[in-house]
């Protein structure tokens, strides 16, 4: 099985909208994988959360079979963790959980 997962720290809103999301929605859309998690990470929880064309474009990957998880504690220390629960994005602390990823080969794509 083909498996990515798609690391996103950056806030900076181009990368965003012209690379990050357009490679996960089209990535499962047009098969190029089986199973793509994207886990929001640090800036990129704030981004997430204050900017509505951002939050738009992450809404329609919550409707399709993408994994999508945001770093509770990030979005603890950002103070956006209701908007999260309000957008019905998964939260869990991402230290252990990415570094088992790391450790079993799989791929990942970093932002």
């Amino acid at each position: 099985m083909n498996k990515v997962t798609i690391l996103w720290t950056t806030e900076e809103k181009e990368v965003a909208m012209k690379v990050v999301l357009p490679y996960v929605f089209h990535g499962k859309a047009n098969g190029w994988w089986d199973e793509i998690s994207l886990v929001i990470w640090g800036p990129s929880v704030r981004l997430v959360a204050t900017d509505p064309e951002v939050a738009a474009m992450v809404r329609d990957i919550l409707d399709s079979p993408i994994r999508v998880v945001a770093c509770k504690l990030c979005t603890d220390k950002y103070d956006v963790t209701d908007f999260y629960l309000n957008m019905g994005i998964g939260m869990e602390y991402v230290g252990a959980g990415f570094s088992s990823t790391l450790q079993s080969g799989e791929k990942v794509l970093t932002f």
